[in-house]
């Protein structure tokens, strides 16, 4: 059982993961479906990149921080890894520490990165191209942050995430408001 500490607490004798969650604020998702009307082709929609993961749980890329890093360079190295995604030392200075869960072994930090609706379909498509793309990442999704009549991010929140990965999915949508209504 996992249980939220205090934000980047290290915690002596145990083993410590970092998992990024990139996101998008104003994607219009939309824009290209010929299929809709002309005001829900303009929706602009919150997308939060995330990866089926080898275990076939929903997670975010991340792991165990390796001896000699810290949180942010494992952060950095894990999204290479996983997602191929290369963090700049500029980008690297916007990454936010979102959340601390903890076991009696392990605590998991969780970090977010605001990126645009462009570079995040760049990061989608790249991804295969990653180090540990087929052994740990079986593919990559984009769920909208969205409610449409009840199959949205609320039906979304039903699937199986891997660890603490939906709590820290729910803390992302709460702390940067990308919904206009609570999540249960």
């Amino acid at each position: 059982m996992y249980v939220k500490i205090t934000k980047g607490l290290i915690q002596d004798g145990k083993s410590q993961s970092v998992f990024l969650i990139p996101f998008a604020r104003e994607c219009q998702v939309y824009r290209d479906y010929d299929e809709t009307g002309p005001q829900q082709r303009e929706l602009l929609i919150p997308l939060v990149l995330m990866q089926l993961r080898w275990d076939g749980t929903l997670g975010f890329p991340g792991g165990l921080v390796n001896k000699g890093e810290d949180l942010i360079q494992a952060v950095i190295r894990e999204s290479k890894e996983e997602f191929a995604f290369i963090i700049n030392e500029k980008s690297s200075k916007e990454i936010k520490l979102l959340s601390t869960y903890a076991d009696e072994s392990i605590n998991i930090h969780s970090y977010y990165l605001e990126i645009s609706y462009e570079k995040i379909k760049e990061i989608q498509r790249n991804s295969t191209g990653a180090k540990h793309f087929y052994s740990e990442n079986q593919g990559c999704i984009l769920p909208q942050i969205a409610d449409f009549k009840g199959r949205g991010i609320k039906k979304f929140l039903t699937n199986n995430f891997y660890l603490t990965a939906k709590e820290e999915l729910k803390d992302l949508i709460k702390t940067e408001n990308l919904l206009n209504f609570e999540l249960d």
